[in-house]
């Protein structure tokens, strides 16, 4: 029998998962699959990326993130975890997406794009083991931290954890502590993000567009200004639709093949169009 290569590196594992998401999907579905998009879109994904991580996979209520350094990985979760207090200012407490994260160092197993292994398995316990809004860490991903970041983790002891034959040190960092630290400056929103999710499409216009002739020979289009929710408009009929009734949509080509003119500022009034009517031709 051929050996099999078994392809291992050592990684920072981020595992986080939603407080009390069963009890928020009974609630409201499509609400919490929203704010939960919404969450990944404006926060989750965009810290991530920033800290060089990579996402291995997601689940419903949670996420598996590998990291080349530890110190990227709990610079992430507490961005995170900061980014969703100011997230969560605003909405009922019954209705607040919270996130635990735990992280771990260690060795894991590489399978395609997944990756297996105790390192994992520890991340994912010690995620079990955090506060709501808060962040727990193995000993050995603080020791690697320990002068590298200004993070004041409380020492848990020694932790049993599901499935895990030896005790596993744990170091906390509480949802409070999180709370007063403050909030990284590339999360905060800009200008085109705020407006973008009160983005409306753009109105759509009906108009009636008839077509008539001066007395020089020169064919134009004009609407009804009493039909429809447009301004009136009169433009050469070569750039007008060939179609005379009525146009579901104002064609945004007519303003640049032509100007634009309202009927009272027609340069070639005639009998039949709405400026020449004004002026008694």
């Amino acid at each position: 029998m051929a050996d099999k290569t078994v392809q291992r590196r050592l990684a920072a594992i981020l595992a986080a998962d939603v407080v009390g998401y069963s009890r928020l999907m009974q609630r409201d579905e499509v609400g919490t699959l929203e704010a939960l998009k919404a969450h990944r879109r404006a926060l989750v994904d965009r810290t991530i990326a920033g800290h060089r991580g990579r996402i291995v996979k997601t689940t419903g209520d949670g996420a598996l993130v590998e990291f080349a350094s530890v110190v990227d990985a709990v610079g992430c979760a507490v961005a995170i975890q900061r980014g969703m207090v100011s997230r969560n200012a605003s909405v009922a407490e019954d209705k607040r997406i919270v996130f635990r994260i735990g992280i771990n160092v260690g060795d894991i197993i590489i399978d395609g794009d997944d990756i297996f292994g105790d390192g994992v398995n520890i991340a994912a316990r010690l995620e079990a083991l955090c506060d709501p809004g808060g962040l727990c860490i193995s000993r050995a991903a603080n020791d690697q931290i320990r002068d590298k970041l200004s993070l004041a983790f409380a020492d848990m002891g020694e932790q049993a954890v599901k499935n895990i034959s030896r005790a596993v040190g744990v170091f906390g960092l509480a949802s409070k502590d999180i709370e007063a630290l403050p909030e990284p400056e590339f999360l905060q929103p800009t200008a085109h993000e705020a407006n973008a999710d009160n983005h409306k499409p753009p109105p759509r216009y009906e108009q009636e567009i008839h077509f008539c002739t001066t007395a020089d020979g020169v064919q134009l289009a004009y609407t009804n200004p009493e039909i429809g929710t447009s301004p009136p408009i009169i433009l050469p009929r070569s750039v007008t639709c060939s179609n005379t009734g009525r146009n579901g949509s104002s064609s945004p080509s007519r303003g640049r093949h032509a100007g634009q003119y309202r009927d009272r500022d027609c340069p070639r009034p005639c009998r039949r169009c709405p400026a020449g009517a004004r002026r008694g031709l």
